[in-house]
């Protein structure tokens, strides 16, 4: 195990671990904003999946709701399967789901607490 101390130690990790995957890459994301961070997550998860990598997100739908509705379309078109948690409806808004997990060949994990660099809202300027 190893402790990764600040949101920039936990980036740089996951995505040596997305770039060097072989076989499957899984995230779970409570907050996914369209950022610089978010791109380079979905540059590098896209690149596995042109390599054969089985690529799967699962997103809650609420806490992702301003993620435009093509933003992983190449990803997808490669095969890279994405997935909603909970769409949103009156009834059921409260079931959210605030995990931040990326599980890569099925031997490399890690989890976030608090906030995820994916839950940024900075933008290159």
């Amino acid at each position: 195990m190893l402790w990764l101390d600040s949101g920039r130690a936990l980036l740089a990790a996951q995505l040596q671990a997305i770039k060097g995957a072989q076989s499957s890459i899984r995230l779970e994301q409570y907050i996914y904003r369209a950022s610089d961070v978010a791109e380079r997550y979905r540059e590098a998860m896209t690149a596995a999946a042109r390599r054969g990598v089985s690529v799967t997100i699962l997103l809650d739908h609420a806490g992702s709701i301003s993620l435009p509705g093509d933003y992983f379309s190449e990803l997808e078109s490669l095969g890279g399967k994405l997935v909603w948690f909970n769409p949103v409806r009156r009834r059921f808004w409260s079931f959210r789901d605030h995990r931040k997990l990326l599980v890569v060949d099925e031997d490399t994990a890690s989890s976030a607490a608090a906030t995820s660099p994916l839950s940024t809202k900075r933008r290159r300027h």
